[in-house]
């Protein structure tokens, strides 16, 4: 089955380039510039993934992440960001990032591996950490303390790294993936 993309992107050029290796691969890829559009186009076209280009604006791309979750909950989002560091995304968290310029055959196998969904966050529990651990950690390594940071860094590494997961754990329980 041949599986439907939607790129949201204003630069005609980025959106071309990526299209054409898309289709070149079987995929049915629609290009659109804005969150209406790109609503519209992914309730029609029942598209699985979302490629959010960050050069429309750190405002723009979550709300458009919004809205295309609002439509299709489980629909997986893929930010490309010229910027080298993790954007602040949070609000539209799971997402993948792919930096720009972008190497084609790096994507078709990040489209390919298909990972499940990501479960939410684990809850931390008070009797996880002793309070020694924390303050050990704390002074340390401080995103350690906010779950969401943990996960931006885990994430930032993962990239970095050509490690495929990451994963922190407390005691027995996932505090980060």
């Amino acid at each position: 089955m041949v599986q439907n993309l939607l790129l949201v992107t204003a630069d005609n050029n980025f959106g071309q380039v990526l299209l054409y290796g898309l289709e070149q691969a079987g995929y049915h890829a629609f290009i659109v510039k804005g969150k209406g559009e790109a609503v519209v186009r992914a309730d029609e076209k029942n598209c699985d993934l979302a490629f959010l280009d960050l050069d429309l604006g750190v405002k723009a791309v979550p709300d458009i992440g919004k809205a295309l979750r609002s439509l299709k909950p489980d629909i997986r989002l893929v930010v490309f960001s010229s910027e080298n560091s993790d954007p602040p995304l949070d609000e539209i968290r799971p997402w993948t990032l792919i930096s720009k310029p972008y190497y084609l055959p790096d994507v078709l196998n990040m489209l390919k591996d298909k990972p499940a969904p990501n479960p939410p966050p684990v809850q931390p529990n008070s009797q996880m950490a002793t309070s020694r651990e924390v303050h050990a950690s704390s002074s340390t390594l401080p995103w350690l303390q906010d779950v969401t940071k943990a996960a931006q860094h885990l994430t930032r590494l993962t990239l970095e790294s050509s490690a495929q997961a990451a994963l922190i754990t407390r005691g027995d329980h996932l505090w980060a993936y």
